[in-house]
């Protein structure tokens, strides 16, 4: 089951004609949705972070019971904020799903802009995308881009570095694929206007 209902639900039919663009051949050359690892359930990550908020109360209490109350203030305020911020940004990491699409005329991405929106969806004419990658000195690839003129539009960003140089080799790989046959129709008609 998908943690992103609204994307199977409103934006991907199950045979895939509402992320097509009207009018638009059905053949699919590329269809990968990517998601984050996450190793606990988001019961599981409540608890562990409740189990938190409860060491510093006890810690914090403590404090005040030995007369360092100003210390216990802060202890238990910092706490909180800890707690607060690892919670944030574990929910911001399970929303970065993103779903690729590529057809003979438009490469589509939906994806997540920020927490609790609804998923926006980029529509790319896949003639003129190229992918870019970002890169360490030691070749891993720390960041993948759809990158067409001046827009960049980031993708597989929750994945490994192994991952997602696998992800936009597989993308570049199905982007010549659908080159290919244009280019063999274009050379078969200069060859056959030649004669």
């Amino acid at each position: 089951m998908s943690r992103w209902p609204s994307l199977e639900r409103g934006y991907v039919a199950s045979d895939k004609s509402s992320f097509i663009a009207k009018g638009a051949s059905p053949r699919v050359w590329f269809d990968a949705s990517v998601r984050p690892n996450v190793s606990t359930s988001e019961i599981a990550f409540i608890l562990l972070t409740l189990a938190l908020g409860l060491t510093v109360t006890i810690s914090a209490a403590g404090m005040a019971l030995l007369g360092a109350w100003p210390a216990s203030i802060l202890a238990g305020c910092e706490g909180v904020a800890v707690a607060a911020f690892v919670f944030w940004h574990a929910q911001r990491f399970r929303q970065q799903e993103q779903r690729i699409v590529l057809t003979d005329t438009t490469l589509s991405i939906a994806y997540r802009a920020s927490i609790g929106s609804p998923p926006t969806i980029k529509q790319l004419n896949p003639a003129w995308i190229r992918i870019e990658r970002q890169r360490r000195t030691e070749g891993e690839c720390m960041a993948a881009y759809f990158r067409l003129r001046n827009t960049r539009i980031p993708f597989g960003e929750a994945l490994t570095p192994s991952e997602r140089e696998s992800l936009a080799n597989a993308v570049e790989f199905a982007l010549n694929e659908r080159r290919q046959p244009r280019m063999l129709v274009a050379a078969a008609a200069s060859l056959s206007a030649s004669k």
